[in-house]
């Protein structure tokens, strides 16, 4: 019985991992940041350790503690695959799902990363609705979507047309000083937030619908832009962010334009600490 559960604990183990992956040093003359996935890959070109650490933890800059100063400068390209090709292997990765362990495991092994988890008190903002209430329009774009049919037409297969499922889902594009969505949940806006601000952001406005949001800003320093990688997020499929927003209020003034304003304080937040680190090793 042992030997039976050791090697379904094995088996278990072996399905947390990429089957083949190389590693190599970015070309230091290219400063460009590149993220590709599907399901049962994961392509990643100039991305620094800490990012990775931070895209396979869920984490921001700002809740990694410790480590070499070698991981916000090091940049590397990974090329990884598995042959499960199922939708909980799609890159890239939602927080806690199988492909951010096969990621964390993908670290364990090759850069040798070892962490703890701590919950430290910080500086954030809370995210909270104006005294005359937030000015959000509700987004159509996340209902189902029923097209029109002519009479004596077919019924559309389920998924809808080409397969996009019942739902459209949220669109979010990001630009220095300049965020636009359709679809955003409260939560997404505030994970978007706190990329801008650097600090965590909670979200206490109450307000559980998805809107459309168009935001524009004078960006300021110490402002990032995008997500953990210190670059901008595409449109939709891909596309172009938005253009840079040269002038305008500051963000919070904005906010305040949609009946949402931002508070600071101090609050809980996770913090990943790095007890051992590594340079990848070889392929």
């Amino acid at each position: 019985m042992k030997h039976t559960l050791a090697i379904l604990f094995a088996s278990a183990l072996l399905a947390q991992e990429f089957e083949v992956a190389t590693i190599k040093p970015h070309d230091p003359a290219d400063n460009r940041i590149m993220i590709r996935g599907d399901a049962g890959m994961y392509d990643v070109s100039g991305m620094t350790t800490k990012a990775l650490i931070g895209q396979a933890y869920d984490v921001r800059d700002y809740q990694i503690v410790g480590g070499p100063k070698w991981m916000d400068t090091d940049r590397y390209d990974i090329r990884a695959r598995t042959s499960d090709r199922t939708p909980e292997t799609t890159m890239p990765l939602a927080p806690n799902s199988r492909g951010q362990k096969m990621l964390q495991a993908l670290l364990a092994d090759r850069f040798q990363l070892k962490i703890r988890r701590e919950t430290k008190e910080m500086p954030v903002f809370y995210l909270t609705a104006a005294k005359g209430g937030a000015k959000l329009k509700e987004s159509d774009y996340a209902k189902p979507f029923q097209p029109v049919l002519p009479p004596g037409a077919p019924p559309l297969p389920p998924g809808g047309p080409n397969g996009r499922g019942p739902g459209r889902g949220p669109a979010i594009m990001v630009g220095r000083g300049r965020l636009g969505g359709q679809g955003v949940s409260m939560e997404l806006l505030t994970r978007q937030l706190a990329n801008q601000m650097g600090r965590p952001v909670i979200d206490q406005t109450g307000l559980t619908g998805a809107y459309d949001v168009d935001l524009q800003w004078t960006h300021e320093p110490g402002q990032t832009v995008g997500g953990p990688f210190g670059g901008a997020l595409g449109g939709p499929g891909g596309g172009p962010a938005p253009a840079e927003a040269t002038s305008g209020p500051s963000l919070v003034t904005a906010l305040a334009e949609i009946g949402l304003k931002l508070d600071s304080g101090k609050g809980p937040v996770e913090t990943i600490v790095i007890e051992k680190l590594e340079r990848p090793s070889e392929n």
